[in-house]
């Protein structure tokens, strides 16, 4: 079995979807499993421009590690 990465979809309101790898975001805005709750409400729709917790958050795991990190064990 390949070595995964969480990563978090954001959906705004507006309906813009944003998926992105969790180890991408800055430490302090996140937690070991997911996104700190005062880092969702300062996040701004880059599509409407919406400030806030998006309408929905959803988080999994990759089957493989990120591209351009195959070479890397354990994140």
């Amino acid at each position: 079995m390949g070595i995964g990465e969480h990563f978090v979809i954001l959906e705004c309101q507006c309906g813009h979807s944003s998926t992105s790898w969790l180890a991408d975001w800055p430490e302090h805005t996140r937690t070991h499993w997911g996104v700190r709750d005062e880092a969702m409400a300062r996040l701004r729709c880059s599509v409407c421009g919406r400030v806030g917790r998006p309408a929905e958050v959803r988080f999994g795991w990759s089957a493989g590690p990120k591209p351009g990190r195959e070479h890397v064990r354990g994140g």
